[in-house]
């Protein structure tokens, strides 16, 4: 009786394949916005190596800080348009990005846009269908604008399309 061997060959996929060209999400806080959502489009420079771009919409609201009685006045929330270009560079099942940011903002408060560097850290799932898991911070920016709420940090979660 002879016995037969089944060998498969196993193909080497590397992470960044499993981004996908377009992808939905949320973001909370960073971007110059309270809360935001958005359309991302990947372009695969190499097997480490793929560029993002970034447009959402968002919104924030005017800072005050009333130490000495009330506020004079309700804080003005306005209307934002978050933009991004980021590098993602995958070490190993780690996924960072560096890139620019900026926000044009609908206040009548403060610059109207806003520019700043982003430093963050990306988990890309291998299978579609999961949830894309991004923190990042501004880490050179101007924080103290003027009437303007800024938060260095944020959150994302989106899904490919």
């Amino acid at each position: 009786m002879l016995d037969s061997i089944f060998l498969f060959s196993q193909e080497r996929v590397d992470s960044l394949g499993f981004i996908l060209k377009n992808s939905i999400g949320i973001s909370v806080l960073g971007d110059a916005s309270i809360l935001s959502v958005y359309y991302e489009r990947a372009f695969p420079v190499s097997s480490s190596l793929v560029i993002t771009s970034k447009l959402g919409v968002g919104y924030d609201k005017e800072f005050q800080l009333c130490l000495f009685g009330p506020c004079d006045s309700h804080p003005e929330v306005f209307l934002t348009l978050p933009h991004h270009l980021i590098a993602v560079l995958d070490t190993k099942r780690h996924f960072f990005e560096l890139g620019m940011g900026g926000t044009l903002n609908g206040a009548h408060v403060g610059p109207g846009y806003l520019v700043y560097p982003i430093l963050g850290y990306r988990s890309v799932p291998i299978r579609n269908g999961r949830p894309i898991f991004r923190i990042y911070v501004h880490p050179a920016g101007k924080y103290s604008y003027e009437d303007i709420l800024f938060i260095p940090i944020g959150a994302a979660i989106a899904t490919n399309l």
